[in-house]
């Protein structure tokens, strides 16, 4: 029997609880995790919000002096708002409290969309004790910024998203950016990627309302920022470091879990978001790494797809352990040198995942595409190990196109073979499979590159790493291969 809906008057009430609740919690987390005034990057903010109620205050400051160009409202706008500047650090207080409730609320509200009320529970309780610091010493997280207002809106928009609604997240993101512009961004770019996504079934029309409300709010912002510039001078930042040594952003829960628990466990409620008729009861005995990998090989035609995962994913993750120190050793390359690099790997897999894979697809059979793109990735990894120019690396990045296909096919048809109430579990074994192949990396890529790292640069055997990938992918594509070809036959018969 659906339950009824609530009065007003008790949607009121409850609306009082719930904000009562999570400011309570928000008070907890000061107990659990501090709280500090003149910490962290008050140094540069309370100044400049002095600065802003008082112009005449220090008249030689250049960072202070920077605080017309400061890229945020927020300051501006406390400055309007305080009596004077005896009040900031009970503002502060009170403003570190209520956008620490508000992110809680925001995460059970996730939580609940998630799985549940239990589910939202669980997510609050991973939240509370997290905070922002090095070696488990406080440092950013207890002291507050405009920051925690933008992690406050950024989370309720994307709770607002996740239940369906669109023009109301986008309108807080792109308002939002007035007061901290990389928190809304980042959020705001992947919200856009899905309206274009649905737009077959939004309509012309909705669409574009959907996307003037992200893009026009921000026109003002973007006119500002061309016609005021960047504060941060090469004097600036020098300042920016003194006054923010203890400005640090590693996270940490609590002084021993690592700093990914508490989102590692979001996500897996996450995942779990389905209509109730596909979905399963859970089992402890199921969840091991064990069983999970067990039920993926026992899959019907997918047994050693498993070794194609892990080879190629080991493969991947030695890429990502030795490209930097192999540049420099092998190339003398720099930071600049790397970061093109890398951003060029970006851009090729934004390219293919957004834009080729889908004709790809069309043209090409998931396990036709699956072995083209072993062989690609095959020779681009033997290329990088033999590449005598630096050039050459760019040159293999951007030929080897097919080789970002790969983990997309395996994963299709390996979602194709689980039922609908098995995908969940069977792409969340292949994500394990792949964390796993992300811990041994390290453990095998290190120690070859340490091998080769004493031979003079553009010496051929300084590739040990990547020759050692080709090796795991060209054993991806026998394995691959032989499996398919044995699926063709046994489907004749």
């Amino acid at each position: 029997m659906p339950a009824r809906p609530l009065s007003p008057a008790a949607a009121w009430l409850g609306g009082i609880e719930a904000a009562t609740l999570a400011s309570l919690l928000a008070l907890t987390g000061t107990v659990l995790v501090g709280y500090r005034f003149g910490d962290s990057n008050h140094g540069i903010t309370v100044p400049i919000l002095k600065r802003l109620m008082d112009p005449g205050l220090y008249p030689g400051d250049v960072m202070v002096a920077t605080a017309e160009a400061f890229p945020t409202v927020f300051y501006r706008a406390l400055a309007l708002l305080l009596p004077g500047r005896e009040s900031i650090p009970a503002a502060f207080f009170f403003l570190y409290a209520a956008t620490m409730a508000a992110t809680f609320a925001g995460v059970y509200r996730i939580g609940r969309w998630a799985g549940g009320p239990a589910a939202g529970a669980l997510a609050v309780l991973f939240a509370v004790p997290v905070r922002i610091g090095l070696a488990g010493e406080a440092l950013y997280r207890p002291a507050f910024s405009h920051s925690h207002v933008a992690s406050a809106l950024v989370i309720w928009a994307m709770a607002w998203f996740l239940e369906g609604r669109r023009l109301l997240p986008l309108l807080v993101l792109s308002l939002g950016a007035y007061n901290h512009l990389l928190y809304s961004a980042y959020v705001l770019v992947p919200m856009l990627l899905a309206v274009w996504w649905e737009r077959g079934a939004a309509g012309p029309r909705r669409t574009l309302q959907r996307v003037a409300a992200a893009v026009l709010p921000l026109l003002p912002l973007a006119v500002w920022a061309a016609a005021h510039g960047t504060p941060m001078t090469a004097e600036w930042l020098d300042l920016l470091r003194l006054r923010s040594s203890h400005h640090s952003f590693p996270s940490a829960f609590l002084s021993d879990l690592p700093e990914a628990a508490g989102l590692l466990a979001l996500g897996a409620l996450a995942a779990s978001v389905l209509p109730a008729e596909r979905r399963r009861a859970f089992s402890w005995k199921a969840a091991d790494p064990v069983s999970s990998m067990r039920g993926l090989a026992q899959l019907k035609g997918i047994g050693p797809l498993v070794a194609v995962v892990a080879c190629s994913g080991l493969a991947q993750f030695v890429l990502y352990t030795t490209w930097v120190l192999y540049t420099t050793f092998k190339f003398g390359w720099g930071p600049l040198e790397n970061g093109w690099s890398l951003a060029a790997v970006g851009v090729v897999s934004v390219i293919v995942q957004g834009l080729l894979l889908g004709r790809l697809l069309r043209w090409f059979s998931p396990r036709r595409l699956a072995v083209l793109g072993l062989v690609s990735s095959t020779l681009a990894y033997a290329m990088w190990g033999a590449a005598t120019q630096g050039w050459m690396m760019f040159a293999v990045i951007f030929v080897n196109l097919l080789g970002a296909t790969v983990a997309a096919s395996i994963q299709s048809i390996i979602s194709g073979a689980a039922d609908a109430r098995n995908q969940g579990q069977a792409l969340g074994a292949v994500g394990g499979l792949n964390s796993l192949m992300a811990v041994i990396a390290p453990v095998i890529g290190a120690p070859l590159l340490a091998m080769v790292s004493h031979l003079p640069k553009g010496d051929w055997r300084i590739g040990a790493p990547f020759y050692f990938c080709a090796v795991l992918q060209a054993a991806a594509l026998v394995l691959a291969a032989t499996h398919f070809r044995r699926e063709r036959l046994a489907n004749r018969v």
